[in-house]
């Protein structure tokens, strides 16, 4: 069995589903050269995209990840891209995630 890599930054937050519909987890601008999400763990749907959905929750400009894909497996999001979580309506939605950025080469940074 081998063991997964934890990303050097980390995020251990907790959302208010009733004021926000979508929110963001790692904004467009924070992600110049891309990023791989190593875990992220909160039982809800994470998309990422160029820009923040609008309006309906179920944006399909969005690239779906299925929650439980992250638990085994990690994910490229390339530059330019932002993370966002779906929400429901409950007040307290923890999000604790990990992820590494990339240098310009493509080398973890």
């Amino acid at each position: 069995m081998t063991v997964r890599t934890l990303g050097k930054k980390f995020q251990n937050i907790t959302i208010n589903g009733n004021a926000v519909f979508i929110a963001t987890l790692i904004a467009p601008q924070d992600n110049p050269h891309g990023l791989i999400l190593r875990s992220c763990s909160n039982g809800r749907e994470i998309t990422y995209g160029t820009s923040r959905p609008t309006g309906d929750r179920f944006d399909l400009t969005q690239i779906r990840i299925p929650t439980a894909y992250l638990l085994t497996n990690d994910v490229f999001v390339p530059a330019g891209n932002g993370v966002f979580m779906n929400t429901s309506a409950d007040f307290v939605i923890p999000v604790q995630m990990s992820w590494d950025v990339l240098n310009a080469d493509g080398t973890v940074a």
